[in-house]
């Protein structure tokens, strides 16, 4: 208190006395203090969390405890609570993850012992609560959420417990950085920048872009804004540039503020277009196009164009320049008498920049159509292929004039060789197809076509694959036949392409044909061997070729037998049932034998069994073997045939019924000995057994030579001649001597000289 050292009389206020009481009664006393200077007082022991009534009065009295003076006026005091306060919640530096929060807190005369914070986010529960370090704020809260609403409660405690302060009112925080943004669509003028929205569970007020220049090079301009929108996440921004580098960003906004920007995103508007695009020369199937070209161009150009179709302005396949003449471009390709317009854009690695105005309609001049389509071939037999074509109704193939019709052409590879192109026919614009006749078995064809428009006819196009017609009719095969073998054989197929061969064999039993066997072998392969035969037997053949395009036609068939065995002429330990007769000369000698040719006395396979000994024989041939070479002449020169039909049977008799032959052809004063063999349709069969022995007769030597006359002398002359040294011009012995007649011009030969 402030006390002026009240004094009574010349006495010294040597006391104080200090009475209080509670409101309610129920606490009250009285203290005494020191004087003099002293002007304070502790009142112990009050009743916490009451209102007191305190006066104060002084004596002069050294005893303490008599003779004060008045008191003074009442003072009102309240002792404090047990727990302790906190109120005054104040927030700062709100960002889109963060707040900074302040308090007021009381320890109500006791120490702080913790401070707790609750967080509530949107309409979840509060939390358990943070405890923070220190006793006091301000304080940081970390871990937010952008976009969000959070209320707080703050949590004092002392040594008696703890009290909350009142759940703050909501506090949002700011928008999240949006995402990097893309330009989707840029031009010379403008772009649209888009971006990802993250709203958090709040809506974002709206969305604010800023853009700056930017060479590349470190030169950037100041930002400026670039537009603002609500409710959407894309912009256009506009007012830009052409062929200029800009940087750009984009804000979020609630009504917390403003989020941190978002990545810069670069991006490079486009070039304007070019002016005074125009053409200057006009050709059947292309134009040559010049133009300004726009500021900051780099000569790369993408040029449009647009083709007439029936009224209607139809885009068609663009082109690309890079280099060269900087303002020129001839487009090619057009359709020939077609209508078209065209643009011109500049382009960079930034796209492709506005396009120019279109040119005045040009039209290209007419000509022949390009060249025709390639065929198709199917459908091949021996002598025709069927060939198709698609119709050609596209502009650019009849170089816009459409077609009128169509030329034919083939090309023939066969065995005779390979033809030049050979006109077929022309058709009309309407047919698709043809048959073509009359055509070369296995030979190769190729077809082409050519288009013909009012103009004319144009280039022929590709040719066909090469197809074969089927091969012909195999020629005859031919045949040798055995005992029990017949070797088949044959010519080549008259095809320019074999890939195989079949062959078809058939027996004959009891009088029956049976059915047709087949065997498939190489196109290499023109020898066939059939073992294990019956003997005189009837078996027939035919053969056919394949090429690529299939089988041909198949050969006539071919009759034969195999062989017969003269086996039976001789009789054992008996004599020889052949003798050759004695009228031997000195070219021939006569055969003769005994009985019939030897055949299968009887064959239980025919019905009804044969038991004629002479089997099918249709003659006989006899061979003449020299003794001293056993080397033996089939006589061929004498050879006749016995059959109509190939293989003709032939022989040098063909009466079956015969038991003697001359055989000529033999040399002058020689030994010789005869073997016969069997002749049926098969061919001669085995030899028999050689006869006996027998000498041609010698002769005189055969008709000289005209001898050479050389003149000498006025008196004489030299006659020279060729030895005569063939052993049958001979006459079969050595020559002993010459004799030379001469005469004179009208007389007659001398005698001779020897």
């Amino acid at each position: 208190w402030d006390f002026d050292g009240l004094r009574q009389g010349n006495l010294t206020i040597t006391g104080y006395r200090v009475t209080y009481a509670s409101n309610d009664g129920a606490v009250s006393g009285t203290t005494y203090c020191a004087g003099g200077e002293i002007r304070s007082c502790t009142l112990n022991n009050l009743a916490l969390g009451k209102t007191f009534a305190i006066t104060i009065a002084g004596t002069n009295d050294p005893r303490l405890e008599t003779n004060f003076g008045s008191e003074s006026d009442i003072l009102l005091v309240r002792t404090k609570e047990t727990l302790p306060t906190v109120g005054g919640l104040q927030f700062s530096y709100t960002t889109a993850y963060k707040t900074t929060i302040n308090w007021v807190a009381d320890g109500s005369g006791l120490p702080i012992t913790e401070i707790r914070i609750r967080i509530q986010l949107e309409s979840d529960d509060f939390t358990d609560g943070l405890t923070i370090p220190g006793i006091s704020g301000p304080y940081t809260i970390t871990g937010l959420g952008p976009n969000l609403n959070y209320r707080f409660i703050v949590v004092v405690a002392n040594t008696q417990g703890f009290r909350e302060s009142a759940p703050s009112d909501p506090v949002l925080t700011l928008p999240a950085a949006v995402p990097l943004p893309a330009a989707v669509d840029v031009s010379s003028e403008y772009l649209m920048l888009s971006w990802l929205a993250w709203y958090g569970q709040n809506d974002v007020a709206s969305y604010r872009v800023e853009a700056r220049e930017n060479d590349g090079l470190g030169v950037v301009g100041p930002w400026f804004s670039g537009g603002e929108v609500a409710g959407l996440t894309q912009l256009t921004v506009t007012g830009l540039l052409d062929n200029k580098q800009y940087d750009l960003r984009v804000f979020a906004e609630n009504s917390a503020g403003v989020s941190n920007p978002s990545d810069l995103v670069v991006v490079k508007t486009l070039p304007a277009a070019p002016t005074l695009v125009r053409v200057t020369t006009v050709q059947p199937s292309s134009v040559v196009l010049t133009w300004e070209p726009a500021e900051g161009s780099d000569s790369r150009y993408r040029i449009f164009r647009q083709r007439d179709d029936l009224g209607t302005w139809v885009d068609e396949p663009s082109y690309t320049k890079e280099g060269g003449e900087a303002d020129s471009f001839e487009p090619t390709g057009l359709v020939k008498g077609a209508s078209y317009r065209f643009q011109v854009a500049s382009y960079t690695e930034a796209g492709v920049g506005a396009r120019s105005i279109y040119t005045f309609p040009v039209s290209t001049l007419k000509s022949v159509p390009l060249a025709g389509p390639t065929p198709a071939v199917s459908l091949p037999t021996t002598t025709s292929l069927f060939v198709r074509w698609n119709r050609v109704v596209s502009d650019v193939q009849t170089s816009g004039t459409p077609a009128t019709g169509y030329l034919l052409e083939a090309k023939v590879r066969s065995l005779s060789g390979t033809s030049d192109w050979i006109f077929v026919q022309q058709f009309t614009a309407g047919q698709t197809d043809y048959s073509a006749g009359s055509l070369e078995s296995g030979a190769a064809y190729q077809f082409r076509l050519a288009i013909i428009n009012e103009i004319g006819a144009g280039p022929f196009g590709t040719p066909s694959a090469e197809t074969l017609t089927l091969p012909g009719p195999m020629p005859l095969p031919t045949q040798q036949a055995f005992l029990t073998t017949i070797l088949l054989s044959w010519e080549p197929a008259p095809s320019v392409s074999v890939t195989s061969y079949r062959v078809y064999s058939r027996v004959r039993i009891g009088g029956v044909w049976q059915a047709w066997n087949e065997q498939i072998v190489p196109p290499t392969t023109f020898l066939q061997k059939f073992d294990g035969l019956l003997k005189d037997n009837q078996y027939s053949y035919k053969i056919a070729a394949r090429n690529p395009s299939g089988w041909g036609a198949d050969s006539a068939i071919l009759d034969t037998r195999t062989a017969i065995a003269p086996d039976l002429w001789t009789v054992e330990n008996a004599v020889s049932k052949m003798a050759v007769l004695d009228r031997t000369t000195s070219s021939s000698g006569t055969l003769f034998w005994f009985g019939p040719a030897s055949g299968p006395e009887q064959n239980p396979i025919e019905v009804p069994p044969r038991s004629s000994l002479r089997g099918s024989a249709l003659g006989y041939q006899i061979y003449a073997c020299r003794a001293s070479s056993q080397t033996c002449d089939p006589g061929e020169e004498y050879l006749v045939s016995c059959s109509s039909a190939f293989p003709y049977a032939l022989a040098h008799t063909c009466d079956q019924t015969a038991m003697e032959y001359e055989r000529f052809g033999l040399r002058k004063n020689t030994e010789y000995y005869f073997q016969l063999a069997v002749v049926n349709t098969g061919g001669p069969g085995p030899l028999s057994r050689p006869s006996e022995t027998f000498r041609t007769l010698a002769s005189y030597p055969d008709v000289m030579a005209t001898p050479t006359v050389t003149p000498v002398s006025t008196s004489s002359i030299r006659v020279t001649w060729p030895a005569v040294t063939e052993w049958s011009a001979r006459g079969g012995l050595d020559i002993t001597s010459y004799i030379l007649f001469k005469r004179e011009d009208g007389g007659s030969y001398d005698d001779g000289e020897i």
